[in-house]
């Protein structure tokens, strides 16, 4: 089942049959039927249920908040839209507001980072084989190797991996970016060479690889619906034109009932 940003597999059930060639491999060359949940599995199993309990959900809505409202001051203090002090873009309140902000988000970025690592870690293991019992990996197989109608799992393992990676490379490189901005903490130092390389170079490395993997498991995702019509939920367009279909509709049906009161009236 999914909950929340995270895919939580089902309870295994240990009685379900099936022939020995769709069975997983025990990591020794053994193929068993359905192989209980192993420690390691419990262990994930709860950790993504910890992080998708409806404190962090609340959270994460926090945090997403918290992104915009102060992305927005980071933005003007940038572009140098404020009446604390001139010159307007370099003086000492603007740029104490502006490193502080900058901070704030490298936070904020960093949590988003550590929530979500969990969860692409367990899916890269999970999509290349690595994992032990291993499970089947296949297009519509879930972490457990069980029948599954998420769209994620109907991707190609090349796909997800790929995915996956550009993924995993956006908490790394934001990572170290949260650690160069510890070490260039003040706005001095990250404005000059070395800090401004060092904190400028993983940020644009972390941004770079969220959006590419973002824009493949969006286009993946499209190719596989347009495939399969009708198989899995509808996907970002679709709830799009879905959305302005029904504004365009009651917006007719607004002006349907104000011409037809203005008729009514007439007689």
């Amino acid at each position: 089942m999914k909950v929340g940003l995270h895919y939580i597999p089902a309870a295994h059930n240990n009685t379900n049959d099936h022939n020995v060639n769709d069975s997983d491999d025990d990591c020794q060359g053994h193929l068993t039927k359905n192989p209980p949940p192993t420690c390691v599995e419990n262990f994930r199993d709860h950790v993504l249920r910890i992080l998708d309990n409806a404190f962090f959900q609340r959270l994460g809505i926090l945090v997403l908040v918290a992104v915009i409202v102060d992305g927005a001051v980071f933005f003007f203090f940038l572009m140098g839209w404020q009446n604390l002090c001139r010159p307007r873009t370099d003086c000492n309140t603007r740029n104490d507001i502006y490193n502080v902000s900058v901070q704030i988000l490298n936070v904020l970025f960093t949590y988003m980072a550590m929530v979500s690592l969990p969860w692409r870690w367990t899916n890269f293991v999970h999509a290349t084989g690595w994992h032990c019992p291993r499970r089947r990996n296949e297009p519509g197989f879930d972490l457990y190797g069980m029948p599954t109608m998420d769209i994620w799992f109907h991707l190609s393992p090349k796909h997800r991996i790929v995915i996956l990676v550009f993924l995993i490379l956006t908490c790394l490189f934001q990572f170290v970016n949260q650690s160069q901005r510890i070490v260039y903490y003040s706005y001095e130092l990250q404005s000059e060479y070395p800090g401004t390389l060092w904190v400028n170079l993983f940020f644009a490395s972390s941004f770079l690889c969220a959006f590419t993997g973002a824009t493949l498991l969006v286009y993946f995702s499209h190719l596989k619906r347009k495939e399969h019509p009708g198989k899995f939920g509808p996907g970002p367009k679709q709830l799009v034109q879905g959305y302005l279909g029904y504004i365009y509709s009651s917006r007719k049906a607004r002006q349907f009932d104000g011409w037809k009161n203005g008729r009514n009236m007439q007689q």
